[in-house]
């Protein structure tokens, strides 16, 4: 199940809390040790991780591109994108969520996205996006130094740093999907600093 209905009570999709997020909590004037802080952790992170939920509402993405463009720029951290393409918290304009979506992860280090995203937004099957990594990463993503493809069961395909393939998925007795992207991105941000600190190969990503 990879689709998203709604909240219980029939709340609208601005309840969800990531649509109050308020950068001016973070990054207001330094004055007060609260504001220091929140500096300092920006200033201290290797990956800055989002998706593009917030994206669909004003204050939210301001909020998002503020921090990003702070921790990028001052604090030199790398962005890693989740599409998580939710249709219900988008107006129906999908043209515009689509360019919205795609100038953000364009900004991206590395993009993960599902095949069925891939093909929402390019266009190609779904099965060729899982077969093709590198073909999303060099024609839409040419400044990214990788794209992750999840599958669901079929597992994830990958094109990093020169590497492309395929890894299966886990055999488990699903009972329910909430948090598996959350979960795969986790294991991938752990693995990337283990390698950043040990792997010379992956100095591009501390550079």
């Amino acid at each position: 199940d990879r689709e998203f209905g709604g909240f219980c009570g029939g709340l609208s999709a601005d309840a969800f809390a990531d649509c109050l997020l308020d950068s001016s909590k973070f990054l207001a004037s330094p004055s007060k040790d609260e504001d220091e802080d929140a500096e300092r952790i920006l200033n201290g992170v290797s990956w800055i991780v989002c998706s593009t939920l917030s994206l669909a509402f004003p204050k939210s993405a301001n909020s998002i591109y503020e921090l990003v463009d702070y921790g990028t720029k001052n604090g030199k951290a790398q962005l890693y994108v989740d599409i998580n393409w939710r249709p219900v918290f988008w107006p129906d304009d999908d043209t515009a969520a689509r360019q919205t979506i795609m100038d953000f992860a364009r900004k991206a280090t590395i993009v993960k996205l599902t095949d069925e995203e891939a093909e929402w937004l390019f266009g190609i099957p779904a099965a060729e996006a899982f077969a093709n990594p590198e073909r999303i990463l060099q024609k839409e993503f040419p400044n990214a130094l990788g794209i992750l493809v999840t599958a669901g069961e079929r597992g994830a395909s990958y094109s990093l740093l020169g590497c492309t393939g395929e890894i299966g998925a886990f055999h488990v007795d699903v009972q329910d999907t909430t948090g598996a992207g959350d979960a795969f991105t986790a294991g991938i941000i752990h693995g990337l600093l283990a390698l950043q600190n040990t792997d010379t190969t992956l100095k591009p990503l501390s550079s």
